[in-house]
């Protein structure tokens, strides 16, 4: 007996979830499952992702696999929609608002501030000065952002940085182009991003200032 799987991304151009896709489609062929994956329009709007999942909890899905844009508006929708079994790969919602979905099973895949910690010694072994740390966040709402920032953060003071600042962004390329624009004048001597697609941004002006 097959399985109805629907999996929630948000949205189509994003490497990591690029690279998700490719796996879901690589190995879901070798279990029972009828699988289907969506995104949400406008993409990478978080409201437009949480009404989709009240949606796609109504039409019949054994489960639902969904990766949260924004924790709070998709766990609140989420809670209003029934009882399939949800999924937060992460997890990204807002635990306490997750506690009101009926079958709510967060699928914890990684430390969201062991990653910042991570990518912020690596940014400081390479640096040829480590004074001026910038970091590139996204959403307030989004929760593997904040945490991600929080891990970077700690990690450079720890590494010597004496001064650090953070600019919010939006999780896309232009986003990314446009934070580090604003940084650019305050010369940070390293930057980390809290996702794929504000790095390729940040890289786009740095390279077009030849740094």
């Amino acid at each position: 007996m097959s399985r109805r799987v629907g999996i929630l991304f948000g949205d189509q151009d994003n490497p990591f979830w690029q690279e998700q896709i490719r796996w879901y489609r690589m190995f879901l062929p070798e279990f029972p499952f009828e699988t289907q994956i969506f995104f949400p329009d406008p993409p990478r709007d978080a409201n437009a992702q949480a009404r989709l999942c009240a949606v796609l909890m109504g039409r019949g899905f054994d489960t639902l696999i969904v990766n949260p844009l924004d924790g709070a508006a998709l766990a609140t929708a989420a809670a209003e929609a029934g009882d399939t079994p949800l999924f937060d790969v992460g997890p990204k919602s807002d635990p306490a608002l997750a506690s009101g979905i009926a079958c709510y099973l967060p699928l914890t895949v990684c430390d969201f501030e062991e990653q910042g910690r991570l990518c912020a010694r690596e940014l400081a072994r390479a640096a040829k000065k480590r004074r001026r740390f910038a970091c590139v966040t996204g959403p307030e709402a989004a929760r593997q952002s904040a945490a991600r920032i929080a891990g970077a953060l700690a990690e450079a003071r720890f590494r010597g940085a004496v001064q650090t600042r953070v600019e919010r962004s939006d999780f896309t390329r232009a986003g990314g182009q446009c934070a580090m624009e604003r940084l650019l004048p305050w010369q940070p001597d390293a930057v980390f991003c809290a996702n794929d697609l504000m790095a390729l941004g940040v890289c786009d002006v740095l390279a077009s200032h030849g740094l």
